[in-house]
């Protein structure tokens, strides 16, 4: 997954800020959750910009309401694919 990072770049919202893209990923600090829909296993990525993240954000999941350069993905563990893009505010 982290070595297909760059194929995020590729996908645009379809809600929110309508047609944005992520230009880099990877510079980005990422959050892993991992998701289990009808049997099939998925890691969801959180990811913001913050230069010096929060002190928990390794132990609490960072949650950005508006603003901020914040965004998420579906990553799909089987088809090793990433899917469903949403950014918060301005990337």
């Amino acid at each position: 997954m982290e070595s297909r990072l760059s194929r995020i770049s590729r996908l645009r919202t379809h809600s929110g800020i309508v047609g944005a893209r992520i230009e880099h990923p990877e510079r980005y600090n990422r959050q892993y959750l991992g998701i289990v829909i009808d049997d099939r296993k998925f890691i969801f990525i959180n990811a913001f910009c913050d230069d010096k993240p929060p002190d928990t954000w390794s132990e609490s999941l960072i949650d950005v309401c508006d603003g901020g350069c914040s965004w998420g993905v579906v990553y799909d563990v089987t088809a090793g694919g990433f899917s469903h893009l949403e950014m918060n505010g301005v990337g």
